[in-house]
């Protein structure tokens, strides 16, 4: 369950370090105020966001729900025998 975590910090280091690139060099330099650019970096990061966690969530519930799932099967095979 950590590499999960390690997953997504890495991956969202590395997308913010993508969008403040990608600002910058498209960016006026002159015209373009600071805030401008800070909520254009923030509104790309939200919107990439979800389609880099979206993986990560199905692997999660994916995992958590297997042995469950092998569980509540075996159980159910269970009492279908003794019926």
């Amino acid at each position: 369950m950590n590499e999960v975590w390690i997953i997504a910090t890495v991956e969202s280091v590395i997308l913010l370090a993508y969008c403040i690139y990608t600002v910058h060099n498209y960016a006026a330099k002159d015209r373009t105020p600071f805030y401008v650019k800070a909520l254009t970096v923030i509104g790309w990061l939200l919107g990439y966001m979800i389609i880099l966690l979206i993986p990560l969530d199905i692997y999660t519930v994916s995992t958590d729900l297997m042995p469950n799932l092998l569980l509540s099967s075996t159980k159910l095979m269970d009492m279908l025998m003794i019926s």
